[in-house]
């Protein structure tokens, strides 16, 4: 196609000989400004509807050396914790331009250092990092320059904000249900040491001595379902009694029962599991796992609003820490022993 035949694109200059008003005037409605007037705002936009003016998003941009985007690192698309983290994320950059870039980590230092350089590459606003098992050093690091969010971690690092639900607390609550249930020996399928969410199994640890009960811990390698099965396999070989189980999160917690079932035993009733995460398949009234709810979804709504905070004064703000309370949610998968 020659040039003379190509579509002419409808420009603000256009929209404003149309409207009979000036093109600065046209900016102003286009970039949503409150100061212009009603009707005049009307007139704009009906010119621009009637041109097919399209608002070109990039030398806005670049006019106010920002563009709209927020990197949002998730550690793993499989658990549908990190899907509900970003839902949240999602709904609370609603209404607003900024749009989330998305990258993957896998719970991998070295990939969520390379995804988050590929991020900044993009000249994102801001990151905010669900699920960080990196170096906090690095993290410290790049944070000086562009504003930073973590989440479901605690980082005390200058310049970057942490929204989390209370680990201790997690730990805690679940371990504490199943005592009330008069469970006494009580397994508890703790994550590698490497992801730092060590303050749950402290919990379980915590509430283990005050009831004078003696802790049974048994590690994955990692968070999946396969590392649950591995688990609750080895603490049945290691020959000692257990009558409940406390899974790190509600996917080693599927894993866990598939084991149990598969060798024989009967949830609740020979032995009881508790998840935590509340995730939409431990809700499935086919499972109906009881789980302790981490508020995910809060989470990560908030997470954007700290990342608007931060961007609006990026040197003003010091570490902020925000710890959401957990709640306890039954399902039918615990009873009194």
């Amino acid at each position: 196609m020659t040039d003379e035949h190509r579509p002419k694109r409808v420009t603000m200059q256009d929209v404003a000989r149309r409207a009979n008003v000036s093109r600065a005037l046209v900016s102003l409605v286009m970039r949503g400004r409150d100061s212009v007037a009603p009707e005049s705002r009307a007139k704009v936009l009906k010119a621009a509807e009637d041109l097919g003016y399209v608002p070109n998003l990039l030398a806005s941009k670049l006019a106010s050396q920002r563009t709209n985007t927020v990197g949002v690192l998730l550690d793993s698309l499989q658990n549908t914790f990190f899907a509900e983290i970003y839902e949240g994320i999602v709904d609370g950059l609603a209404g607003t331009p900024v749009q989330p870039l998305l990258a993957v980590g896998s719970l991998d230092p070295q990939v969520e250092a390379f995804k988050i350089q590929r991020l900044r590459s993009h000249q994102v606003d801001g990151l905010i990092l669900a699920g960080y098992v990196g170096d906090v050093d690095a993290l410290a690091r790049f944070a000086q320059s562009i504003p930073t969010v973590v989440t479901t971690r605690a980082v005390n690092v200058p310049f970057v904000d942490s929204v989390l639900a209370d680990d201790l607390n997690i730990g805690r609550l679940a371990t504490e249900h199943l005592l009330e249930l008069g469970h006494r020996e009580i397994l508890h399928v703790g994550s590698p040491q490497s992801i730092p969410h060590q303050e749950r199994g402290e919990g379980y640890e915590r509430a283990m001595a005050a009831a004078r009960c003696e802790p049974f811990i048994v590690r994955t390698d990692h968070v999946t379902p396969e590392d649950g099965r591995r688990a609750v396999t080895t603490a049945l070989a290691d020959g000692r009694p257990f009558t409940a189980v406390f899974a790190f999160n509600d996917f080693i917690a599927i894993g866990v029962m598939e084991a149990l079932i598969e060798a024989g035993y009967r949830i609740p009733e020979d032995v009881s599991v508790i998840g935590v995460d509340y995730t939409h398949f431990a809700k499935s009234s086919l499972i109906r796992l009881a789980s302790v709810d981490q508020r995910t979804y809060e989470v990560g709504k908030l997470a954007a609003e700290r990342f608007f905070e931060r961007l609006d004064s990026p040197a003003a703000l010091p570490h902020r820490e925000t710890r959401l309370d957990p709640v306890l949610r039954l399902g039918t998968t615990t009873s009194p022993r």
